[in-house]
């Protein structure tokens, strides 16, 4: 919308404001009030200034914020699909090169380089299996574990829970369709979180 259009809006605004805060100040001071003919043609006068202001507006030029935050968000989620799409094409040319097994995976920490406390472990199973995750932690309720089921042919399971700036030991327990059970346990170094992560406060409550 164009300032000047804003500007008669606002001034056609401040002075209906203006007149009932006026109005309103005569009542409590005692003075006589406006005969209902003097209402009703003050109204209808500023009824129709408004109206020829509106009148006058060319909404289709208008850019909404609405719209404004859609095409901002809309562009963000295509930049960061396209750096995540060709991240895990490169990903993919690395499993393809190699020759990863359940004993010898690929792992990748951090993969989209979107979160640091994350791991992609790859590997090729010549048949369906279960296989459990599980990231060992300080205490038995901090430990994260979740299991898989049915995973064959090229296989990309997520590790969630890594501690920052460490080493994390991480156990994959599988086993296979026909019974065969195996186990690898990985040691996966992950580096200091960065510095612009967003951070938060956790504020203990005192109960009784």
């Amino acid at each position: 919308m164009k300032r000047r259009e804003l500007g008669k809006l606002f001034l056609v605004g401040a002075l209906i404001l203006a007149g009932c805060a006026g109005s309103t100040e005569e009542t409590e001071q005692g003075t006589e009030e406006p005969t209902q003919e003097e209402t009703t043609s003050e109204t209808d006068t500023t009824t129709t200034e408004s109206q020829e202001i509106w009148d006058e507006v060319d909404y289709d030029s208008i850019e909404y914020t609405s719209d404004v935050e859609a095409q901002y968000t809309t562009q963000l989620n295509e930049e960061l699909l396209n750096q995540h799409e060709e991240r895990q094409e490169e990903i993919l040319n690395e499993y393809q090169a190699g020759d990863y097994t359940f004993l010898e995976p690929l792992v990748h920490i951090d993969p989209y380089e979107r979160s640091p406390l994350s791991a992609l472990v790859s590997f090729q199973a010549d048949e369906p299996m279960d296989v459990t995750v599980t990231v060992e932690g300080d205490t038995e309720h901090a430990t994260i574990s979740h299991t898989y089921t049915g995973v064959d042919g090229d296989v990309h399971l997520p590790v969630l829970g890594l501690y920052a700036d460490r080493e994390n030991t991480v156990v994959l327990t599988g086993e296979t369709e026909s019974g065969e059970e195996m186990e690898t346990t990985l040691a996966l170094q992950t580096a200091p979180l960065p510095e612009d992560l967003l951070g938060f406060t956790v504020q203990v409550a005192e109960t009784d």
